[in-house]
């Protein structure tokens, strides 16, 4: 089985993803105020900030940059910290 998650698909993994984003935001634009969000998923230390960081760099070269990555914060440590 090949490994489909090789460094060499990376930049193409990333225009593609960059493709689909700019196709989305082709349909927003007849309601300029509809948000739009692109979520990734995946477990520590997969590459969601590497993924997250080259898309709002191609995203950039593309003078689309009303971007903004949004970190989330697993539940588990929510409740690490959350007063009693």
């Amino acid at each position: 089985m090949a490994n489909d998650c090789s460094v060499d698909t990376f930049p193409t993994a990333i225009l593609d993803l960059v493709r689909r984003t700019e196709r989305l935001l082709s349909r927003q634009a007849s309601n300029p105020g509809q948000r739009m969000l692109v979520a990734l998923a995946g477990v520590p230390g997969s590459g969601k900030s590497t993924v997250s960081a080259a898309l709002l760099t191609e995203l950039g070269t593309r003078d689309i940059k009303d971007v903004a990555v949004v970190p989330m914060v697993r539940a588990s440590h929510v409740e690490k910290f959350s007063v009693r």
